[in-house]
């Protein structure tokens, strides 16, 4: 009868085996794939934050140069005369040219900040993101809207023919050979045209802030459904 009862003990230690190995496969199995998900998540996020905020610091600077350039261009040649004539047209209008370098300077500074900071990590990068446009969503739209509206009226100031990429892309074929070499017109005409379309360029990219914050999103209840899932099965909680 010993022996009878030690084999009833054996076979009841025996069935709790199965039980101890299920409660380790739904936790293997659910957590790990929210795991996975959170990790594919993370990765698609810091992709999308570094090639917007890389092409966005290029185009800034590339804008910022062009157009300090076009204008000290302009202010150290205006009162060059040649003939009788000076190579700009009177009441030059500036404006567009000067608010194109002016939103470009500001976009580089804060993109800047943001290139410097990835020197100490992408933890470093973000919180200068954060501090420098305040809130993602909210700055990212004023940005994508200042460069849509920069494209605009941009476009509305060379209307009046008297502005700098305007006069160099025709209003200046009538000007002598001698004003025509202190001026390269078609230089400044080419690359002011080229700026112009960077700036619907510039918007688009800003636009892709929007599809970060997606992501961000979607990360965000990832991780919530990857906590709960931790805490049901008994997982120890964290990141």
């Amino acid at each position: 009868m010993a022996g009878l009862g030690y084999q009833t003990d054996y076979k009841a230690d025996a069935t709790y085996s199965p039980v101890n190995q299920s409660t380790e496969v739904p936790y293997g199995g659910e957590v790990s794939r929210l795991e996975a998900r959170d990790a594919k998540l993370k990765s698609q996020v810091r992709i999308l934050k570094i090639c917007q905020r890389v092409a966005s610091f290029l185009l800034s600077i590339v804008l910022a140069v062009i157009m300090a350039l076009t204008l000290a261009k302009y202010y150290t040649t205006r009162n060059t005369t040649v003939d009788g004539q000076t190579p700009w047209p009177t009441n030059t209008v500036l404006w567009p040219t000067i608010m194109l370098f002016a939103i470009s300077a500001i976009a580089f500074l804060l993109y800047s900040g943001i290139m410097i900071s990835y020197c100490f990590g992408v933890a470093a990068a973000n919180r200068a993101s954060t501090i420098a446009s305040f809130f993602t969503v909210i700055f990212g739209t004023m940005r994508f809207a200042a460069w849509v509206v920069a494209a605009v009226l941009y476009q509305i100031g060379a209307r009046s023919g008297r502005d700098i990429r305007s006069w160099s892309c025709g209003g200046s074929d009538n000007l002598s050979q001698g004003l025509q070499a202190v001026v390269n017109f078609n230089v400044i005409c080419q690359t002011n045209t080229g700026s112009f379309h960077l700036t619907y360029i510039s918007a688009i990219i800003e636009a892709l802030g929007v599809v970060v914050w997606i992501w961000m999103t979607r990360r965000y209840f990832s991780r919530r459904a990857m906590e709960k899932a931790r805490k049901n099965q008994g997982a120890p909680a964290g990141f």
